[in-house]
């Protein structure tokens, strides 16, 4: 992988080792299969895409491994009006299973994958001297709460990127599944090609 000064993963190319250095283009926000875990740049679906739909803007890929819809925004808010997208693609934004939260006792925010089908995500906090605290565990924490962050973060990425002149493309986790399992159909390729990680999606 080649990680610019910003950050985010690019070609590698010194001219672009820094995503402040010019405006336009399109901008893919996602988790880890955005920012392609495994597979090679030029392999990725964000790449293909874009040499395929958009080979005269720059490309912008902004996906950051294990992350949800609260990351997406706080890096578009950082960025968007610097780097001035013409069009942003937001994919996977998990409604219900990435979450921030805060421990006040060592000011971090942690990033946790909730475990929807039980119904509670365990939290790996301390207060500092390996002693877990009292938020370890936030139990209940059920969907309503998850689908209003998801649906408050949606909004406020679609209200920045109305306020910067640019589109926002927004692919749920069920039109990406989709999109994947017809492509997948269409090209013959297997249902588990995987990624170098042998986890997530293959070239």
């Amino acid at each position: 992988y080649h990680i610019n000064e910003d950050g985010f993963r690019y070609d590698g190319s010194t001219s672009e080792s820094s995503v402040l250095e010019s405006q336009g283009g399109v901008l893919y926000l996602g988790c880890s299969i955005t920012f392609g875990i495994g597979v090679a740049l030029e392999q990725t679906w964000s790449h293909l895409l874009h040499q395929k739909v958009f080979p005269d803007k720059r490309y912008m890929n902004f996906g950051q491994p294990g992350h949800g819809v609260d990351t997406y925004y706080r890096i578009l808010k950082s960025y968007i009006g610097i780097v001035k997208p013409d069009l942003v693609i937001c994919t996977f934004p998990w409604a219900s299973g990435r979450a921030e939260i805060f421990n006040p006792n060592q000011t971090y925010w942690h990033n946790h994958f909730m475990n929807s089908a039980v119904g509670h995500m365990q939290i790996t906090m301390t207060d500092g001297h390996s002693d877990p605290d009292v938020f370890t565990r936030l139990a209940q924490f059920s969907s309503e709460p998850s689908i209003i962050r998801y649906m408050k973060n949606h909004d406020a990425i679609k209200c920045l990127c109305q306020e910067n002149g640019a589109d926002l493309l927004w692919l749920n986790i069920q039109q990406m599944s989709e999109l994947v399992s017809n492509s997948r159909k269409t090209w013959n390729v297997p249902e588990w090609d995987f990624g170098r990680d042998l986890m997530h999606h293959g070239p």
